[in-house]
């Protein structure tokens, strides 16, 4: 298995520091390669985001090239759910500890995959999102926001919640809230999928379908097609009134 991966970020067309951070890594083992990619979304609204989301994506980063290789040859995704689980729990007490100390509220979004030997985990708390896209775009993670939450429970449909004037409260972040509860997702590969994560910029003023137009159009076309894609539905969303940092990363099987 080999795996294919492109990523853009930008800071957008009215704020002054892109407070979203985005990583992917793969790398090779005895049982094909493993891939790991991340979306983290600094609050905007917070001090500090750019730190916070850039120290979740240096945790993940660090795991994936001084824990993970020790214990690829026993690699178990019960482990990568605990270990992930841990680390975030453990970032939102370090970011928080850091905010009391210098007086300030700071904190992140993460949504996390990993991929290997046909399977995915998925790490998440926030509301930027993951997606399968095979045919429609699915969306494999919660928004764990009120609006979000109102949508589960049928008290607003989806359409309403992009409008909301709550739509960017959430209901728990790393780093800002008390305690955090990560989402955590098992799924297992869907050949010809592509599987994009993204922060909340990138879909609030983009559709489900053009997502889905772009991406599965673009994984034959390589890395520069896909890299290409996300660009032009970055400037979409820009061009129709988007006031927040956008980011965008897809992971596919190369075939």
């Amino acid at each position: 298995m080999v795996f294919c991966a492109a990523a853009e970020t930008d800071v957008g067309r009215v704020k002054t520091t892109n407070q979203d951070s985005v990583c992917v890594k793969i790398a090779e083992t005895p049982d094909g390669q493993i891939a790991m990619a991340l979306v983290c979304d600094g609050m905007g609204g917070l001090q500090k985001g750019e730190l916070a989301s850039a120290t979740v994506i240096r945790a993940f980063s660090k795991w994936f090239e001084e824990e993970l290789p020790e214990r690829i040859k026993d690699f178990s995704w019960e482990y990568v759910c605990e270990q992930w689980t841990h680390m975030i729990k453990t970032l939102n007490r370090t970011i928080g500890d850091y905010g009391k100390f210098y007086g300030m509220s700071l904190g992140t979004t993460v949504t996390a995959i990993l991929m290997h030997k046909g399977e995915y985990a998925i790490a998440h708390v926030g509301d930027s999102r993951a997606y399968e896209i095979f045919g429609e775009a699915t969306q494999l993670t919660e928004d764990h926001s009120v609006v979000g939450r109102e949508v589960k429970r049928g008290a607003m449909t989806p359409e309403e919640a992009e409008n909301d004037p709550r739509r960017n409260v959430l209901l728990q972040c790393v780093g800002a809230s008390k305690t955090v509860s990560p989402e955590v997702i098992r799924g297992k590969l869907k050949a010809g999928a592509g599987y994009l994560l993204c922060s909340d910029g990138f879909r609030h003023l983009v559709s489900s379908q053009e997502m889905t137009t772009s991406v599965s159009g673009a994984m034959s076309g390589g890395v520069v097609g896909m890299k290409s894609e996300l660009r032009r539905l970055i400037d979409t969303a820009m061009d129709r009134g988007e006031t927040d940092n956008i980011s965008a990363l897809v992971l596919w099987e190369k075939r």
